[in-house]
């Protein structure tokens, strides 16, 4: 499939340059011609032979994303069709997802973070699964970070019922293999909300341990998602608590799992302990996902900034505003402006 050109009008939204790509389409930032604000786009081709039931599933999922009102989910506002492409006009979130996040960032994720970024997507899937959307490919590339520090869940226009099946016809399933629960890639099972709780689940492994659940090729992975073969005595800063919350979301069978994102936010409780957890020592030889080198761009180091300021405590949110706390880098700064200006003033004393 030949894809579309930066500078087609779709609609009334003008394309101005690819922005993601994913196995299922291509994502643009484009330009509303009437109102002038700045949109992303998401062109998904459908599958040979299947041309009219999926461009009618996609509109159908279209409409149920688009009733989606949540600031924690990326907002789905229009649909339309080009061609033998369909497409969904959504929220432009400028920033960064967290997949990018953890490609970049050396350090570990602490406890409290990974805690509040499971609450904030699990009111995000509270929302949708109260109106029947299973999103069915949850991944850190869906979790996006804007540049005011907020987290919203994206790509909720490609998301199923609950309840449908989870295999097509053709043998062809949805979603990421690696955050996959295990239903998901099972002939003859249906999908619901406890799918997403299970990638949630694998998503926040991944935070805690350094590394993914399961790899090697697609056989065992998806092997290792059916028997549930993850190790959780390896190396970690979370605390047992909170490890067995993860164990719990990953549970092969979905009646052994955490059964609502309700559920889940009422067992993450309203408060974190401060107390440092003891690290486990791991008998594993298997290496650490790569985390890459952190990159030097002012950009990036503000959305970091953003990100671990919203997540990691460094400000306070109460009804009366904002209250900021001072990291150790900004006190020295401090010091020393404050310093030198003492220094200029007691020169220039000198001088008279």
């Amino acid at each position: 499939m030949t894809p579309i050109e930066p500078g087609t009008l779709l609609g009334r939204v003008r394309l101005r340059h690819v922005i993601g790509q994913g196995s299922t389409g291509t994502v643009y930032e484009g330009t509303h011609i009437h109102l002038g604000t700045e949109v992303a786009v998401k062109v998904m081709y459908p599958r040979p032979g299947h041309g009219v039931d999926d461009r009618n599933r996609f509109l159908r999922e279209a409409r149920m994303a688009a009733r989606l009102s949540d600031p924690s989910i990326v907002h789905v506002s229009d649909y339309g069709e080009h061609g033998d492409a369909c497409y969904v006009v959504m929220e432009l979130v400028r920033g960064m997802s967290l997949e990018q996040f953890l490609e970049q960032h050396r350090d570990p994720v602490p406890e409290v973070t990974i805690i509040k970024l499971l609450r904030r997507v699990a009111r995000a899937l509270r929302v949708a699964h109260a109106a029947g959307l299973v999103h069915r490919d949850l991944k850190p590339a869906n979790i996006l970070i804007d540049r005011a520090g907020s987290l919203k869940v994206a790509d909720f226009g490609l998301a199923r019922g609950s309840g449908q099946p989870a295999v097509g016809p053709d043998g062809l399933f949805n979603g990421t293999p690696a955050y996959m629960a295990p239903e998901c890639a099972t002939v003859g099972a249906a999908v619901d909300p406890r799918a997403d709780l299970y990638s949630l689940g694998v998503i926040a492994y991944e935070l805690a341990f350094d590394r993914l659940p399961y790899d090697g090729t697609l056989e065992q992975v998806l092997t290792g998602h059916r028997v549930g073969s993850a190790r959780f005595d390896l190396t970690t800063e979370c605390s047992q608590r909170l490890v067995g919350i993860i164990r719990k979301l990953m549970a092969p069978h979905p009646q052994a799992r955490v059964q609502s994102a309700e559920q889940l936010l009422q067992m993450l409780g309203t408060r974190t302990s401060s107390r440092p957890p003891a690290a486990e020592q791991s008998s594993s030889s298997h290496p650490p996902r790569g985390m890459g080198t952190r990159t030097s761009s002012e950009d990036f180091s503000s959305l970091t900034r953003f990100f671990e300021d919203r997540f990691s405590g460094r400000f306070s949110e109460h009804p009366d505003g904002r209250v900021v706390h001072s990291t150790m880098r900004e006190r020295v700064v401090v010091w020393a402006l404050l310093a030198a200006t003492v220094g200029i003033a007691l020169a220039g004393y000198l001088a008279l």
